[in-house]
């Protein structure tokens, strides 16, 4: 007996879909979702994907800053209050996390990757201050040139 259509090869694998499977967009490899992760110009994207646990914040304006290259990014050095990072552009609706783990403590300014990108309900290319030691900041892209931003505290 043969199989029926619908049961025949590769096409029966045509319908299942990541949300059948449980996976959801925007989680990182660690958990389990290989098949909704982003691809970019700098690699493979997702939150945790790319991680850098050293990471020095420097400069004071978008064009003077250090550029994130990682979608989890710890930084831990910055030599004056008001240093500042940029972000990257990623793809809609994915999101990146920074830690000021600055030492000594000092605020961190967080721009948007150009100045026709706004987080929140800034303006144009301003960037949010991000307080001193042991803050996290949740930044996600929902396209448009829009972002927005969630404070977390961190023990």
């Amino acid at each position: 007996m043969e199989p029926a259509p619908q049961d025949r090869g590769p096409a029966r694998y045509s319908r299942i879909t990541a949300n059948m499977l449980g996976l959801v967009p925007g989680f990182a490899l660690q958990d389990g979702d290989l098949m909704a992760k982003l691809f970019t110009d700098m690699g493979a994207w997702g939150l945790g994907a790319l991680v850098n646990r050293e990471f020095q914040a420097q400069g004071n304006s978008r064009a003077t800053a250090a550029q994130i290259r990682s979608s989890v990014t710890l930084v831990t050095h910055a030599v004056a209050n008001n240093n500042a990072v940029r972000v990257p552009i990623i793809p809609e609706c994915t999101s990146l996390r920074l830690f000021n783990h600055s030492s000594p403590a000092h605020a961190i300014l967080v721009y948007p990757p150009n100045e026709y990108m706004r987080i929140g309900e800034l303006a144009p290319g301003a960037s949010v201050t991000m307080l001193a030691t042991h803050a996290a900041l949740d930044l996600l892209y929902v396209g448009g040139g829009q972002w927005y931003a969630i404070v977390l505290n961190v023990l």
